[in-house]
Parts: structure tokens; sequence; C-alpha cells
């Protein structure tokens, strides 16, 4: 099965920017499996809005106190241009057709536009954040429960490239289960293995118990 499009999410928050080569380890990861598949690259750099409460940035009563959070904005859209820029130059020199969105926005509507942005895609990669309140863990969440879409998590020190060495299935004979084995076909052909653990019984039941090489023959 082709990988046509891929969708690629970076996020712009103080907390996810202390570790910059997360960032780097999924844009290296999204620009290599798109030129060995020769798919099209979508990328979305969300640059939240901090905005200080009972305040709006850029406006209102009290031009010093909406400083802090001007700046803070200021630096996020600044951080996405960069990665833009970056991004930019790897497609151009591995061949990948691409185009960028840029979005500086609330929270909860970046979220919406990241699950709308993303849903038409074949695959979607995302970068893993190690902080337990960052955007991106909130929007990873977002993504595997509304997207519908096959999702690659890249962990922030992955250093291998676009491989998928071994993919493990977990399995409970559900609808869901099967809807999710096929959403996923086209990352699970090209694994190099792949293996199905039965978490409850009732799998077993409906999957079948596994064949032993007398059955086979």
């Amino acid at each position: 099965m082709p990988i046509k499009s891929v969708w690629l999410g970076l996020n712009f928050e103080e907390a996810a920017l202390d570790h910059t080569e997360e960032s780097y380890a999924s844009e290296t990861y999204a620009v290599e499996l798109c030129a060995r598949e020769k798919a099209h690259l979508s990328v979305f750099l969300a640059a939240p809005i901090f905005k200080i409460p009972g305040m709006v940035p850029g406006a209102g009563l009290f031009p010093m106190a909406n400083a802090p959070a001007d700046e803070v904005n200021a630096n996020r859209r600044m951080r996405a241009e960069e990665a833009q820029r970056r991004i930019a130059g790897a497609v151009k020199s591995a061949g990948v057709a691409t185009e960028f969105c840029i979005a500086q926005e609330s929270y909860p509507l970046l979220r919406e536009y990241f699950v709308a942005s993303a849903r038409p895609n074949d695959v979607i990669i995302l970068s893993r954040s190690g902080y337990y309140l960052s955007f991106d863990r909130n929007m990873i969440e977002a993504m595997l429960f509304t997207s519908g879409r096959p999702i690659v998590i890249v962990p922030p020190d992955w250093e291998r490239g676009a491989r998928l060495e071994k993919v493990v299935i977990a399995w409970d004979g559900s609808g869901r289960a099967a809807r999710a084995v096929g959403d996923a076909m086209p990352m699970l052909t090209r694994a190099e293995q792949v293996e199905i653990v039965y978490v409850s019984p009732g799998a077993f039941r409906s999957f079948g118990p596994p064949r032993t090489p007398l059955q086979e023959k």
C-alpha cells in the first residue's frame, strides 16, 4: 500500500523548546520517509498563544502587563519560522514536495486545527515530549482518539531514520482493533517484524489459536 501523504506536527511552546533535538528527530524522520516513499509532506507548526489571565496580548489598559506575553508569543512565532526555513532546506535537498502552515492561536483552536489538518493524510508524525504538561502530550492524545489515522510518535533521541524495525499489535478481537490494523497497514507492510499480542480471552476465540507447523502443512 503506497504512502502518498505524510503530515508532520510541531509545537513551539517553551516546554518543548528545551529539547530542540526532539523536533529535529521528528523532522528528520518525516523528510526521510517522504523521500523514500516519494510522498508529499505537510508541515503544521503550532505556536500557542500565551495569555496572562485577564489580559489580552498586544492590547488593553496595561501595556506593561502585556509585555511579557507579547515577548513569549513573538519568540514562539520566531522559532516556528526558523523551523520552517530549516525544513524547507532539508526537503529541497531531498526532493520532497512540501507545504507549510504556521498557526498562532489558543490551545483549544490549535487542537482542532491539528486534527482537521492531519486527518486527510496517510500517516501522521508527532514528536514525544518529556514534559508531562506539554501541549505535545495533549496533542498526541487528541490525535490517537480523534484523527482516525496511523500515527508515528518519534522519541527525542531517535537517530536511526525512518525505519520500522519491530511492530507490536495489541489485539482484543474488537472491530476497533480490526480497523486500527487496517488503517496501519501502510506501516505494517514496511516493518521488518510484526508481532500480535492477545490481550483478552475474547481475542483468542475470535482470532483463532496460533497454528502449529503440523496444522500449517
